[in-house]
């Protein structure tokens, strides 16, 4: 019973895991919010703080199963030291992954009755003032309209999302100090938003 799991314990954790594993591998949209609820409520007891997402096409015909310290730096230990406790058994229908990886090729965003791909994107770096060897991202996105606190917190946390899934969310978290958005104009030399990954390793921050 979930009543009697131990706390950050990752064998306790593997254990259930292994029981509804094929379960987990049946994900659909019909029934993802209930294993999603399952795992999140079973996750939360090994650690509150951290997430998770399972990528259905992932490669050789295998799920995924990707844990995030959602940019907190502090749990990246705890992170992969869960992953690294995944039972050999599993790995022959699952690829389990500690933190989101660089793997996005374009940026989707859905907001209100808009689409935002990269085209749209726009940023600048400049090495932050307040954080050393860090830096600052300025980002820029045609046609919205910060009208309220809501749609400026959605279009950050996205943001962070679209920056984990283009560089990473060890680099996200390690070498970018703040994220500002910015309105049409603010950029002195914008670059399209899908370029950032070079110029992360130009930096030197790969």
């Amino acid at each position: 019973m979930l009543s009697t799991f131990v706390k950050r314990n990752p064998r306790r954790f593997w254990k259930w895991f292994s029981l509804h594993e094929k379960e987990f591998r049946e994900i659909n949209k019909d029934n993802y919010q209930k294993v999603f609820y399952k795992i999140y409520k079973c996750l939360e007891k090994y650690n509150p703080y951290l997430g998770f997402e399972i990528v259905t096409n992932s490669s050789e015909g295998k799920k995924e199963f990707i844990v995030t310290a959602n940019g907190n730096t502090d749990l990246f230990e705890t992170v992969y030291y869960l992953i690294n406790s995944a039972p050999q058994k599993l790995k022959d229908k699952w690829n389990f992954t500690a933190l989101r990886q660089a793997t996005a090729q374009e940026v989707i965003i859905h907001f209100d009755d808009k689409t935002i791909s990269s085209k749209d994107i726009f940023y600048e770096l400049e090495e932050s003032e307040n954080d050393p060897g860090k830096l600052d991202i300025f980002i820029h996105i045609k046609g919205v309209i910060y009208s309220s606190a809501d749609v400026e917190d959605f279009i950050a946390e996205s943001m962070i999302a679209v920056l984990d899934g283009l560089i990473g969310e060890y680099v996200n978290a390690t070498k970018i100090s703040t994220l500002i958005l910015v309105e049409n104009g603010e950029l002195e030399k914008p670059k399209n938003i899908l370029k950032l990954k070079t110029e992360i390793k130009e930096f030197g921050a790969e």
